[in-house]
């Protein structure tokens, strides 16, 4: 190492560039190794005499800390009673003492007045891909711009000094290496030096600071942050462990859904052959009252009673063919369809239900043309939302259902309208209610299926399903079905 090197690193380093950065260091680092390294104690003096005249000549030693371990190292050091006498041992200590500070930063480049590298710290040559072999280099050669350095340098203002500059250095495989550089004119020695930190590794330089007070306020900050950042990282460990809790929640309600879809099958199963079963005998007894009834008579005191048969088997025979729909045993075909009818129709199934919830049912039924359509997928939508109104309601309440024609778009629609007096659905909720399997309900009073296939059913009719609901007021659900769609044999 040249002595203007060594003299620059040792003594004009720490007063100009340096002193916030390393000088608490250095005493801390120099404490704790003289009382087990006696090679050091020579050196530590010399290192001491040193620094301290820089610190006088930065004017530094303003506060009482500096005094305070300047005291502590002076303590230690009239305990070891003795000085090591081979002068070019404690050079050697001491240069290596000095190297090891130096690598504590990323960047550390000391030039000469013309530009020419006299030092490059070894973080620095390693960071660039280059050996030690950088001295004498030209220092603009070492910049992606090669205009950079001269840029640089005038950037230092009155007192020679710039910091946190954003540059780009230039490796030796010609990668940009991106950097924030600090530099700092050298008085009468000339030449310049140049501190940094390598931005692409987060490596964070301690900035300089006017003085001590300033900086144990900055570690105190840091401490701070620090503490935050653990928390942080808390409040994330804790975020993650429920999101994974609820993920595992999620997936015990679907396997528990899915095993409800396999009874819901099996049932819908089980009522296809129940409604075959039940058609045959009730058939053959539709048909012998009907064969009575057209001997009224002979049959004159039993009319009355067959009477109140045939309508009872008729009935059931209504029941039977709605099972057979749900049961998906009639082929989807289009048919022409009336919508109001198909409204009765459900109604005749879903009204028993209505009445023992304590539900008012108010019809608004608007005469309309047939549509082409799946009559027993309609229904399904329409007892699906009848249904789900139905729960909204556990104390009872008004459902409200209506039909009419509407203009959307310059298009004319039927408009199909449930509206229910219930609990309303939240606004969190509602992009998600025509998911498969998604339900508020619990398991074993919901699938989840049902307002997903009615969506899906009207979507094959090309029309849309729209829901407006109000917490606390109801819900109205609204199917919009082309009324482009009519029989055009009418």
């Amino acid at each position: 190492m040249k002595p203007s090197t060594f003299y620059t690193l040792v003594v004009v380093l720490p007063a100009t560039v340096l002193p916030a950065m390393f000088i608490p260091a250095v005493y801390v680092y120099v404490a704790d190794r003289v009382e087990t390294e006696p090679l050091l104690f020579a050196t530590t003096t010399g290192m001491l005499v040193a620094m301290t005249s820089a610190i006088l000549i930065g004017r530094l030693l303003v506060s009482p800390l500096y005094s305070t371990l300047e005291r502590m190292l002076s303590q230690k050091i009239k305990r070891r009673g003795s000085f090591l006498s081979e002068p070019k041992e404690a050079l050697k200590t001491l240069e290596g003492l000095v190297e090891e500070l130096t690598d504590s930063v990323d960047v550390l480049i000391v030039a000469e007045r013309d530009g020419k590298i006299s030092y490059i710290n070894k973080r620095a040559a390693r960071l660039l891909g280059y050996s030690r072999g950088l001295l004498d280099t030209p220092l603009e050669h070492l910049f992606v711009d090669g205009k950079g350095l001269e840029r640089l340098l005038k950037r230092t203002g009155w007192d020679g000094r710039v910091e946190g500059v954003e540059m780009e250095l230039l490796s030796k495989d010609g990668r940009a290496v991106p950097v924030e550089l600090s530099v700092s004119l050298l008085e009468g020695a000339g030449g310049f030096i140049i501190v940094g930190q390598d931005k692409a590794n987060r490596v964070e330089l301690a900035r300089r600071l006017s003085s001590v007070e300033k900086e144990l306020t900055e570690r105190i900050k840091h401490l701070e942050d620090f503490r935050g950042g653990v928390l942080s990282m808390v409040k994330d460990l804790e975020e993650s462990e429920n999101r994974l809790h609820h993920a595992y929640m999620e997936l015990r309600n679907t396997q528990a859904q899915l095993v409800h879809s396999s009874k819901l099958k099996a049932l819908g199963e089980l009522t296809a052959g129940l409604a075959h079963e039940l058609a045959q005998p009730l058939t053959a007894i539709r048909g012998l009252v009907l064969h009575m009834l057209k001997h009224k008579q002979r049959y004159k005191e039993d009319a009355g009673k067959l009477e109140l048969i045939n309508r009872a088997t008729e009935k059931m025979e209504n029941v039977i063919s709605h099972l057979r729909m749900f049961s998906r045993i009639d082929k989807a075909v289009q048919k022409p369809v009336d919508l109001n009818r198909v409204v009765e129709d459900a109604f005749l199934i879903a009204e028993e239900m209505l009445k023992k919830r304590g539900i008012n049912v108010v019809k608004r039924l608007t005469p309309l043309p047939s549509i082409m359509g799946n009559r027993g997928a309609l229904e399904q939508v329409v007892i699906n939302l009848i249904s789900n109104a139905k729960d909204a309601m556990p104390h009872g309440g008004t459902l409200t259902i209506s039909t009419d024609m509407v203009e959307k778009e310059g298009r004319t629609y039927i408009r199909l309208a449930v509206e229910d007096t219930g609990c309303g659905i939240p606004d969190e909720v509602l992009p998600r209610i025509f998911e498969p399997f998604f339900t508020t309900k619990d398991v074993d009073r919901g699938t989840g299926l049902g307002l997903s296939i009615s969506y899906g059913i009207v979507k094959e009719h090309e029309g849309e399903i729209l829901v407006d609901s109000r917490m606390g007021k109801g819900t109205t659900f609204s199917v919009l079905l082309p009324a482009g769609k009519v029989d055009k044999r009418q």
